[in-house]
């Protein structure tokens, strides 16, 4: 068991906006984005930087559900690729990628 604290929770409706989240917490990445929805929404420029698994996301939670809210929030997807190169993913890609690391973000990379 390891203790856990939503990022709405840690940063609360007064906190700045963000600008970048890094995680890699093996399929827990849907609750930690859920679990900060409200700074999200607040922080137009946040680049979100994460791993990318299906096998290890689809326990936890509804993937396409997931991209669906992302997609709301007006948040775009690129595949980080050998080099530090983005290739862009549209929502049939992401929802087919295998392993990989992702940037998540509104603004053009």
């Amino acid at each position: 068991k390891v203790p856990a604290r939503r990022l709405d929770d840690m940063f609360g409706p007064d906190a700045k906006p963000i600008s970048l989240i890094k995680m890699d917490i093996e399929g827990g990445e849907a609750w930690a984005l859920r679990g900060g929805a409200a700074l999200l929404e607040r922080s137009p420029d946040v680049r979100v930087i994460m791993e990318w698994s299906p096998p290890m996301l689809s326990p936890r939670a509804d993937i396409a559900a997931l991209v669906d809210w992302l997609e709301g929030l007006g948040m775009r997807f690129w595949r980080v690729i050998k080099g530090g190169k983005l290739q862009p993913l549209d929502r049939a890609a992401l929802l087919n990628l295998p392993h990989s690391d992702i940037l998540i973000t509104r603004q053009q990379p």
